[in-house]
């Protein structure tokens, strides 16, 4: 299927994308999270794709710091072993 899908637009942020659906130039698969407000007061509906599972690589970023805080470097840890070493 993903072979045969034309692509007509590449949009430059989030919200462009949800306007151009909303507007209805056309459907996107979009994080939930993403359009929630607009799932919530029926700008946008969710379509169910059966079969469907998709994954995607997300990565930590981080400014670098001369001096990093306790707070910081907790997060960081936690990021890295709670999702780091659960997908090896």
């Amino acid at each position: 299927v993903y072979e045969n899908i034309q692509w007509y637009m590449a949009l430059g942020s989030v919200q462009a994308i949800k306007s151009a659906v909303e507007a209805g130039l056309g459907v996107s698969i979009i994080s939930r999270q993403t359009v929630k407000r607009e799932l919530k007061y029926g700008a946008l509906r969710e379509v169910r794709i059966a079969d469907f599972k998709l994954e995607r690589d997300l990565y930590l970023v981080q400014k670098q710091h001369r001096f990093q805080k306790i707070g910081l470097e907790t997060f960081v840890y936690f990021m890295k072993n709670r999702f780091l070493y659960a997908s090896l």
